[in-house]
């Protein structure tokens, strides 16, 4: 598979299967609650899912804007989440 073609698939799969997750956890940790052992571990595997695609992600400019957003959104969740913990 091409480079294209790895970064489309990836592209769709965390759209269609990942981000309405995110979007639950940031509910949850919007609303005051911490992050439950399986979310912290979803997230990490999503954090490093995206520290493995960081080069593949460099060579599509027209990717990068969507990338950035999501990897904020991974940090602002677990900068809330934990922050709901130490409460």
């Amino acid at each position: 598979m091409n480079n294209e073609a790895l970064i489309r698939v990836m592209m769709t799969n965390f759209q269609r299967h990942e981000l309405e997750r995110v979007l639950d956890i940031k509910q949850t940790v919007d609303a005051g609650s911490p992050l439950a052992e399986y979310d912290i571990a979803f997230m990490g595997q999503l954090c490093q899912e995206a520290i493995d695609s960081m080069r593949l992600v460099g060579e599509f400019p027209e990717y990068q804007n969507v990338f950035v957003q999501a990897v904020q959104l991974f940090k602002e969740i677990t900068e809330k989440g934990l922050a709901n913990e130490a409460r």
